[in-house]
């Protein structure tokens, strides 16, 4: 039996005639879930077994015929997909930070709108006696309602960015220490508390509302004729 075990370990050994790294397992002294006296020394990578570790009593009796890989090639496997994730998140926060600027940009510009739209009424509304000054504070409470309601809506998807820029970020902190390590049993356990990284969600749709003085000028009219 133990000539057989041994057989199994050495299948998934690196050739004779490749320098074989030295595994450094911070964790060699892990013992085995199962056999608590035995050291873990390898990875079941069968399927039902989700590549738990085991130890020499583990391959000779539940996991006998499993399928096996050192913890340095699992832990290498690893640690090369959480450094895709890594630079992943990176991409993705460089996003996320692009459109905090983009919305930046996309409120400056609904504000210096709203200013220019309630000038623009008040300058028509100077011409005009105290019926047109009532519509034309309508008309300003109507706009600056639609106005604010998108600056709201904007300032709502900046916050949800900026917590998912610190959730991430953190995530990220915790992963780069990770990364600066080779300690393949922590880097195994740590890909699997990994969460999936989100997608970058599409910018809120520029709709900015536009007005002329033209359509300033109908509105009052209408508004007027209204009033009366």
């Amino acid at each position: 039996m133990i000539h057989a075990i041994s057989a199994q370990v050495q299948s998934v050994a690196p050739p004779a005639d490749r320098p074989e790294q030295k595994e450094l397992i911070t964790s060699d002294i892990m013992k085995c879930s199962v056999h608590a006296d035995k050291t873990v020394i390898m990875v079941c990578r069968a399927q039902q077994c989700e590549s738990c570790f085991v130890c020499v009593l583990c391959i000779a009796g539940s996991h006998n015929g499993h399928k096996m890989a050192t913890i340095g090639e699992v832990g290498r496997m690893a640690k090369k997909r959480l450094q895709d994730t890594f630079t992943a998140n990176d991409k993705y926060l460089d996003d996320q930070k692009r459109k905090i600027e983009i919305i930046n940009g996309m409120q400056l510009a609904d504000d210096m709108k709203q200013k220019e739209l309630r000038q623009l009424m008040e300058t028509q509304g100077q011409r005009m006696h105290e019926t047109v000054d009532k519509v034309i504070a309508h008309m300003i409470s109507h706009y600056d309602f639609k106005y604010e309601r998108r600056l709201k809506e904007l300032d709502c998807t900046k916050h949800l960015i900026r917590e998912d820029i610190t959730r991430v970020q953190s995530s990220q902190d915790s992963l780069e220490q990770t990364l600066e390590t080779d300690d393949w049993l922590q880097i195994v356990e740590d890909e699997k508390k990994l969460t999936t990284t989100r997608k970058v969600e599409d910018l809120p749709e520029d709709i900015t509302l536009g007005v002329t003085a033209e359509e300033v000028n109908n509105n009052l009219v209408e508004g007027i004729l209204s009033a009366l």
